[in-house]
């Protein structure tokens, strides 16, 4: 094709539209051409060229990655914020606060005393000693004779609100005795809100000056926690931050891990739960105070403790046993056609423990699944006087065939 002759300049420059592919547009002109050169030596060179970026998108990616650093520095910073006035209001002030961010209290705070619970360092609250029917040990009983005669049969019963009433099935276990009353004993050292860590506490507290020839444990469905309550100023339970983290992740990756211990996720699970619908089929899924139990990474604490337990009592020469008490959701026909497997996991785990060590074991739940429609239960958890009833005629006799009553 022929080039028209316009001049040295404009010849050049045409010369350079058609074999360079560069516009001379701008004063870049020698810039841009140097690009091309090198790709023209390099493809003649059989090399595949690499295009060098312009200052243009270099810019443009310096920028998105400060924005997208900026964003992150400022979610961050939010978090943080909201963790530690999340702390504040929890631990009650900003220095609490900040000592909670490097580590969790072994035992509840006490927050003051009520009329008939008095704070204890090691099991978080007792019993106060001496009112409400409670002997000099904080126990509901009469005095103890100590050292505890030979001719005396003692079993003292551990639990928790449960076992607790004075009227309860550990007063028709006593009552049971009655033609023996003058050489047996039957000690309740229940005390509401205990979970199975305080009542290993307990036991070890108690166990040389009651000098008991048999323990009892009732356990319940919601004791697998270290604490479950802690105490308010007027003497009434706070549900404690470990019994409530029950409801987040329970895997080992590291968001669980930072999941269980932040307390802005604890509130934020907490909401989410609060404007959900509620499991009708499985309840316990949605109570921090029960749905530990069916948590497979709360069971060996829980066994550990079971365990020592039964060794303390036979350092001591006495007897262990353990008897489950259901949660009555547990006996539902949903919830048992659903997945009875589910619905009775916590029992099957205490009845293989207790098969591999050795421990006598009594499950309830037959017992009051045929029972069940008496009206065992006041709220789902406590019992009826019918309640009492059903499980003292089957633990009786389940005491006497192991040797743990007289």
């Amino acid at each position: 094709m022929p080039i028209p002759f316009f001049g040295r300049d404009h010849e050049l420059a045409t010369l350079q539209r058609l074999f360079a592919g560069v516009r001379p547009r701008t004063d870049g002109v020698r810039a841009q051409c140097a690009p091309v050169a090198m790709r023209k030596q390099a493809t003649t060179a059989g090399v595949v060229p690499v295009a060098a970026p312009s200052p243009r998108r270099a810019r443009s990616r310096h920028f998105l990655a400060f924005v997208v650093l900026a964003n992150l520095l400022a979610f961050t910073a939010c978090v943080a914020v909201g963790e530690l006035a999340v702390r504040w209001w929890r631990e009650g002030g900003l220095r609490a606060a900040f000592a909670s961010l490097a580590s969790e209290r072994a035992v509840p705070r006490s927050l003051g005393t009520g009329d008939w619970l008095q704070a204890d360092a090691t099991r978080g609250y007792v019993l106060r000693a001496g009112v409400h029917g409670t002997n000099s040990l904080g126990l509901r009983h009469p005095e103890l004779i100590t050292p505890k005669p030979a001719s005396v049969f003692r079993l003292l019963v551990l639990g928790d609100s449960v076992a607790f009433p004075a009227d309860g099935f550990v007063a028709r276990i006593r009552a049971a005795c009655e033609p023996a009353a003058t050489t047996t004993e039957v000690v309740n050292a229940a005390t509401p809100g205990y979970t199975t860590h305080q009542e290993r506490l307990h036991l070890e507290a108690l166990v040389a000056e009651v000098a008991p020839d048999a323990v009892l444990l009732q356990y319940c469905c919601n004791d697998n926690h270290r604490f479950l309550h802690q105490l308010t100023d007027a003497g009434g339970w706070l549900i404690t931050a470990e019994a409530r983290r029950a409801l987040l992740p329970e895997d080992g990756g590291v968001i669980a891990r930072i999941a269980r211990w932040s307390y802005l996720a604890l509130e934020a699970r907490r909401l989410m739960l609060a404007h959900r619908p509620k499991d009708v089929v499985f309840p316990w899924r949605d109570d921090p105070a029960f749905a530990a139990a069916w948590r497979a990474d709360t069971w060996p604490f829980v066994d550990g403790e079971i365990l020592r337990m039964r060794d303390v009592a036979a350092a001591h020469g006495a007897r262990f046993a353990v008897v489950a008490v259901p949660y009555e959701p547990q006996l539902s026909d949903g919830a048992l056609a659903a997945d009875r497997a589910h619905a009775l996991g916590p029992q099957a785990r205490l009845a293989a423990l207790c098969g591999r060590a050795g421990i006598a074991f009594l499950d309830l739940h037959a017992a009051f699944a045929s029972a069940r429609s008496q009206g065992l239960y006041t709220d789902g958890i406590h019992l009826t006087a019918r309640g009492h009833e059903v499980a003292a005629t089957s633990i009786v006799p389940f005491l006497r065939a192991h040797g743990l009553l007289r």
